[in-house]
This record gives C-alpha cells, structure tokens and sequence, in this order.
C-alpha cells in the first residue's frame, strides 16, 4: 500500500490517497493520522504526484557565519 497525494491532471485541488496498482482510491483525513477511503478512483495516468508533505518552517546552517 503506498500513500500518494496528487491532483488531477485537468484541475488545481490536492488529494490524498491510496495507489494500488494503476488506481489510486481517494482517502478523507491524513495518512499520518486516521482516514477513512471515500468512493471516488483516479487512474494514475490522469494525475500529477505531488510531494508527500508541505514544509512548514526551512532551516539553513551557515558554518561561516556561526558564533560560539
């Protein structure tokens, strides 16, 4: 089982899901928390793979610029 979110080719929401094969079955809630699998199915040909998860701060380390 591999947990995908994605949108579809043709529009601009983002979905989560479950691929099995060439089908991905669109859950409700997180795949990091609990979820439940809704009755709507995409082809894994009419979706775009997005990245699993938004980062929420970036951290950049400069060894240069470092005080002690």
């Amino acid at each position: 089982m591999n947990f995908v979110r994605f949108s579809a080719k043709n529009g601009t929401d983002e979905y989560k899901g479950i691929l099995e094969g060439d089908t991905v079955h669109q859950i409700y809630g997180s795949y990091l928390q609990a979820y439940s699998v809704t009755e709507n199915t995409f082809l894994a040909e009419d979706i775009v793979y997005l990245p699993p998860v938004l980062p929420m701060t970036i951290v950049c380390l400069d060894a240069e610029n470092a005080y002690i």
